[in-house]
């Protein structure tokens, strides 16, 4: 369309999802394992202060891990970043504090909503580029701290206000993930005469400045997603690779997924493993290259 004619290309990535203080060795260590096997780079969406203050997801018991106490996962980390992984910032901790922000609300790191109010479906109370900027730096000094860089964004669960993006910029060059975009700086959801809209916007391919002064990376296939765990639709296997397919169609689109590690462990019977297997075999076929957002080559 616009008369640039260049070699056809097309990439690939994988995410590992929600990785925080709870990480399970022995559904992490094989995936990253099985990807350094195959030389395949990859990151993870990591979640440096887990939070669970009603404790929802430990038997009652009120948990608060910072990541200087989060043992575990900085051994995960270090694993897997001497295997070709790369960390990308995913939220401070996942979740609002102390208020139960989900379906179901559980207030805990992983699950709830960070930086949207999904029980009014409005921007949260106290909402600003000040407070947002302050969750991010707070999470990014986490890191810092103990030697990790970052090297992407990731809003928990795509979601947050205008604010959480501007805030963001001021800190990092690039975002990896479905960006949420609205008619309003301050938007009003709220059905009526004159509400705002939203909308969920992705591409096969990078954006490489959008509205808010950011470079976008494409997540465009969606994630593995079994009925077992309370989903309305499957996402298997083969739906992911057909997606890979149909992005096929744009010259240099992408097939960009992510996986939630604890798939991989027994609880799905071995599912979650083949499931990967067949998605990384089914893009190699297709003709996709394997890359990581630092690896990426600005175009």
């Amino acid at each position: 369309m616009l008369g640039v004619d260049h070699a056809e290309s097309h990439q690939a990535m994988i995410r590992l999802e929600d990785i925080d203080a709870k990480v399970d060795p022995d559904n992490f260590k094989p995936v990253v394992d099985y990807l350094h096997a195959r030389g395949i780079p990859f990151s993870m969406a990591t979640i440096p202060h887990y939070k669970d203050p009603y404790g929802s997801q430990n038997n009652g018991v009120p948990t608060d891990i910072p990541l200087a106490e989060a043992t575990t996962l900085r051994l995960a980390l270090d694993y897997a970043l001497a295997r070709g992984g790369e960390i990308v910032q995913h939220g401070l901790s996942h979740q609002s504090d102390t208020y139960r922000n989900g379906f179901p609300g559980t207030g805990g790191s992983g699950l709830d909503y960070e930086f949207w109010d999904v029980m009014r479906n409005a921007p949260m109370a106290g909402d600003s580029v000040a407070w947002a900027l302050n969750r991010v730096n707070t999470g990014l000094r986490q890191f810092l701290d103990l030697g990790y860089q970052p090297v992407a964004w990731e809003t928990p669960h795509y979601h947050g206000a205008p604010s959480v993006l501007q805030a963001v910029e001021q800190v990092y060059q690039t975002a990896y993930q479905r960006h949420t975009y609205y008619t309003s700086g301050t938007p009003n959801l709220t059905p009526g005469l004159g509400a705002d809209f939203e909308l969920w916007q992705f591409f096969p391919y990078v954006i490489e400045r959008d509205i808010y002064g950011l470079r976008v990376l494409p997540e465009n296939l969606g994630n593995l997603q079994y009925y077992q765990f309370g989903v309305e639709e499957e996402l298997t296997a083969q739906d992911v690779v057909r997606n890979a397919e149909y992005a096929r169609v744009v010259r240099d689109g992408f097939a960009s997924f992510f996986i939630h590690p604890f798939l991989i462990g027994e609880i799905t019977g071995g599912r979650g493993m083949r499931d990967l297997q067949e998605i990384v075999t089914g893009l190699e076929a297709l003709g996709y290259t394997w890359t990581s957002p630092s690896r990426l080559d600005n175009r």
